[in-house]
């Protein structure tokens, strides 16, 4: 046998992604006009164009608020303004007050349905006969917590629906966090491939230095041995160190160059940082022994990272070596 391959079984840890769900109903305390409303909502009078600019108008009130925190102002969305309107048609029609139920409430899968996939999100319900400015000014002195959540920090989004009711105007407010937006510097970081190896490399042989082994030298043969795999696992749907194909680690090192005496292959899933996908591999025994291996000479990575409907996926191959004479 030309060489002698070691198998470890994987070790899956999933990113599991912070969703934070945050519901905010404004009280009837900050909308005094609420039992005021009509049996039965009228159509609505509003045109695209004055929700959206009754929308910009509730922007520039809270992103005023945000600027004095420090906050990134929010940005109008169309996928949250039908979310907003998902909100509000729950308000309306779910009502026993023949008003509207301020205990309304989105859920993620509104958010998707309106063709956005949240991060996290706030939503809020209003009514008042008060211009947006007002509204907000009274909101922040009469419920300063629900209003808090509109100020994250960590939000980026603002979409709104608004409904007249006789005298009141009733709004549906919902401010969110795209997964997209959370993992595109994620994507961006890893796609750097270059800076991620040195990375690697330079923790392997910390740990290698700790337990007085030898340094690993970093191997073309090996990288690209480990990437085209990577790659192939994201794109065909598998995870594993034999392929659906029945190829191993044996012969893909051959594939890209390299003869090895002996060779090892590690994998990780899901770790969004070099550094998480060390530790992980440093915590599990088996791919532990293959980083520590005194026999081991060079050392090649390789990561892929894909993002579908807001899922973010990463996929992390370790490829160790050492030539034959």
């Amino acid at each position: 046998m030309i060489g002698r391959m070691r198998r470890w079984p994987c070790s899956i840890t999933l990113l599991v992604g912070v969703t934070a769900l945050l519901l905010v109903a404004m009280k009837p305390a900050a909308t005094p006009a609420l039992q005021a409303s009509p049996a039965a909502p009228a159509e609505s009078n509003d045109t695209p164009t004055r929700t959206e600019e009754v929308a910009r108008a509730f922007l520039a009130a809270i992103n005023e608020i945000r600027q004095g925190d420090q906050s990134p102002p929010l940005q109008f969305s169309e996928p949250l303004s039908q979310a907003a309107r998902i909100l509000l048609d729950k308000a309306l029609i779910e009502s026993v007050t023949n008003g509207f139920d301020a205990g309304a409430r989105l859920t993620r899968e509104d958010l998707r349905n309106s063709g956005y996939e949240p991060s996290q999100f706030a939503d809020g319900l209003a009514s008042s006969s008060r211009d947006p400015a007002k509204i907000v000014t009274f909101w922040r002195q009469a419920d300063p917590k629900s209003l808090e959540n509109f100020l994250d920090a960590g939000l980026r989004d603002f979409g709104l629906a608004a409904e007249t009711l006789g005298t009141q105007s009733v709004y549906a407010l919902v401010a969110a966090t795209s997964q997209s937006e959370i993992n595109r510097p994620i994507i961006e970081q890893l796609s750097d491939l270059e800076t991620v190896r040195q990375q690697l490399l330079d923790r392997v042989n910390e740990e290698r230095a700790r337990r007085h082994r030898g340094p690993l030298r970093p191997s073309r043969a090996l990288d690209l041995a480990a990437q085209t795999y990577a790659e192939r696992m994201m794109r065909e749907e598998f995870y594993g160190h034999i392929s659906p194909r029945g190829d191993t680690v044996l012969e893909r090192v051959q594939a890209s160059g390299y003869e090895p005496e002996l060779t090892g292959e590690n994998l990780a899933s899901g770790q969004p940082t070099a550094d998480q996908a060390m530790a992980n591999w440093m915590a599990s025994k088996g791919h532990r022994d293959n980083i520590l291996d005194h026999r081991f000479q060079d050392i090649g990575f390789g990561v892929s990272a894909l993002e579908s409907e807001g899922e973010l996926k990463i996929l992390w191959v370790q490829c160790l070596g050492r030539r034959r004479p």
